[in-house]
């Protein structure tokens, strides 16, 4: 597709402009040295490559073979490095991308609150999965996972509700009216999130929102 050409175009751009910087670059990046001056690099191409995952995603596109021709344009360790950094994000957006077909994603927001995070039932993916149109119950549970973690992360940032529906909308990619919903039942029942984070086990809630902290670390800073 000619669009998928036009990102693999761009990616070898930014691969030519880094060289110039450093020849070194492919094998520097994604380094566990310190080095502010490929910090710049790893954000530019990380912002530029998710968008362009998104649209593979999307389009329904072959994603292996995308990320093949990356790369070989960028060389395996900066890919690797790259990849890394990013599934976790990359996951997040698969599993919503699910879920923003549904008939009603905004009902099944509110569900999750009101059945997996503020209160616990044992059955809710098993018994409720054909009901709001998942292919499989384990589809189901992955997006009450991704949405538990999402509220556990505000809940533990202390988000307002402005961010909390900024930083939704810019994981999920899901419309405007269900990051307003999500948003509002957030902000509605802080106090009693902030609540049952200090009364629940710490180290469980930690550990369910650990795969969005490399995440939205960078989008912070920003």
């Amino acid at each position: 597709m000619e669009k998928i050409r036009e990102y693999l175009d761009e990616i070898d751009k930014m691969s030519e402009k880094f060289s110039k910087i450093d020849s070194k670059w492919k094998s520097i990046i994604y380094s566990k040295k310190d080095d502010e001056k490929f910090e710049s690099l790893e954000d530019e191409l990380e912002d530029f490559y998710f968008s362009a995952v998104k649209f593979v995603i999307e389009t329904n596109e072959d994603f292996d073979k995308f990320n093949e021709d990356v790369s070989l344009i960028l060389g395996k360790k900066a890919f690797v490095g790259l990849y890394k950094k990013m599934q976790s994000m990359i996951r997040i957006f698969r599993t919503m991308q699910d879920l923003s077909k549904k008939s009603d994603p905004a009902m099944f927001i509110m569900e999750c609150f009101n059945k997996a995070i503020l209160r616990r039932d044992p059955d809710f993916s098993k018994d409720e999965w054909q009901n709001y149109g998942f292919d499989s119950e384990q589809k189901m549970s992955a997006a009450i996972s991704v949405i538990s973690a999402i509220v556990w992360n505000h809940t533990h940032m202390e988000y307002c509700k402005k961010t909390a529906k900024k930083e939704f909308k810019m994981l999920t990619d899901l419309d405007d009216s269900c990051c307003a919903v999500y948003a509002e039942i957030f902000d509605r029942h802080f106090n009693e999130l902030r609540m049952k984070m200090l009364m629940n086990d710490q180290e469980e809630i930690l550990s369910n929102i650990q795969i969005l902290v490399n995440v939205l670390t960078n989008e912070r800073e920003q």
